[in-house]
């Protein structure tokens, strides 16, 4: 367990951090500390927009590192969080975690599928949200069969317009729901 002292320490250090490595260094060690982790989501829920933010980066690169950290339970936190940011780096750093931890649990992972399809029909929103968006749907797509045709046709049509990495993440869900499509038509 950590001292008071320490918890308010790593605040500080949070709102201080300038560069990716310190960021590394942080998730990796919340990726083997579910304490630390759980310190750390919550700053992200509670804190002010700086330490959020920078929190919200440590999350993702966390789970990256380890996607059994995040429960059930902080994926709708975080569902919940994001109905009312505004905040784009915050949103491209959720939704990045979500594509690295996927939910078996249909009460939890609808949320994050409704939530990451409003953000991919939303052309104004930033493209790296986007994109990570694409990712997410990619990874539920077993999940939500249905969802294959809605995705496959805005990206068919979004694709000659849009940016590369958006559309390497688009010509890799289509490849994976026309494998899928090809599969259950044997």
């Amino acid at each position: 367990m950590y001292s008071r002292d320490f918890f308010f320490d790593m605040l500080n250090q949070i709102g201080q951090i300038r560069d990716v490595k310190t960021i590394r260094h942080i998730a990796m060690q919340c990726a083997s500390d579910r304490i630390l982790f759980d310190d750390i989501l919550s700053l992200l829920l509670l804190g002010i927009d700086r330490e959020r933010k920078m929190a919200s980066w440590i999350i993702s690169t966390a789970v990256e590192y380890n996607s059994q950290l995040i429960s059930d339970e902080q994926h709708l936190r975080l569902t919940t969080l994001l109905d009312s940011e505004k905040s784009g780096t915050i949103i491209r750093n959720v939704v990045r975690t979500w594509q690295y931890a996927l939910s078996t649990k249909e009460e939890v992972y609808l949320p994050i599928i409704e939530y990451c399809f409003q953000q991919l029909m939303n052309t104004q929103q930033e493209i790296a949200i986007r994109a990570f968006a694409v990712t997410v749907l990619e990874r539920y797509i077993e999940q939500v069969p249905e969802l294959r045709e809605e995705v496959m046709f805005f990206l068919e049509r979004e694709l000659p317009f849009s940016s590369p990495a958006f559309a390497a993440r688009a010509r890799r869900y289509l490849k994976r729901a026309n494998k899928m499509e090809r599969l259950k038509n044997k």
